[in-house]
């Protein structure tokens, strides 16, 4: 078997995956997910359908015409453009640190549309002690985030450090 990609919802690849690299016989696992496109697909044909959405997606042919107040042309107009928010999802990964500073959370909530936790939704954030879950930051994260109309994605479904497994 070649390796391939798959992109879950227009977001990652996962690449070199075979049918001998699964170990476990429990595949049972719930994903959520806004979309879900899964294809395999080869590094080549990712390339060329991320270049052709960036083409039909993020640009375009536009015209301007200048006019007065009767609606005719002005000659020789002056015209200048500027983009008051962004026409696409443009974020990064945060941390738990943005709770207590204001300046920081004035600076990414002007520049940044989604963003994704570095840590505190992952298991060993979340249930620091076998037993005991506690999503008090990522929840307060969560609002904050929702409260600045800032997407939040996920991150890892697992993490492949052993010291992080239960075992």
């Amino acid at each position: 078997m070649e390796d391939r990609n798959v992109e879950i919802g227009s977001i990652g690849i996962i690449s070199g995956c075979r049918e001998s690299d699964q170990k476990s016989e429990d595949t049972t696992v719930e994903i959520w997910v806004d979309s879900v496109s899964l294809q395999p697909f080869t590094q080549e044909e990712w390339n060329a359908h991320h270049e052709q959405t960036i083409h039909k997606t993020r640009k375009g042919a536009m015209r301007i015409r200048a006019v007065n107040s009767a609606g005719e042309p002005v000659p020789n107009a002056t015209i200048s453009i500027v983009q008051n928010r962004l026409g696409f999802s443009f974020g990064c990964e945060v941390e738990k640190n943005i709770l207590r500073n204001q300046a920081y959370q004035n600076w990414f909530t002007k520049r940044f549309t989604v963003t994704t936790f570095a840590n505190e939704m992952k298991w060993y954030s979340t249930e620091a002690v076998r037993g005991k879950e506690d999503y008090t930051t990522a929840d307060a994260m969560l609002r904050f985030f929702k409260q600045h109309g800032v997407a939040v994605r996920g991150h890892n479904i697992v993490w492949n450090d052993p010291k992080y497994q239960l075992s």
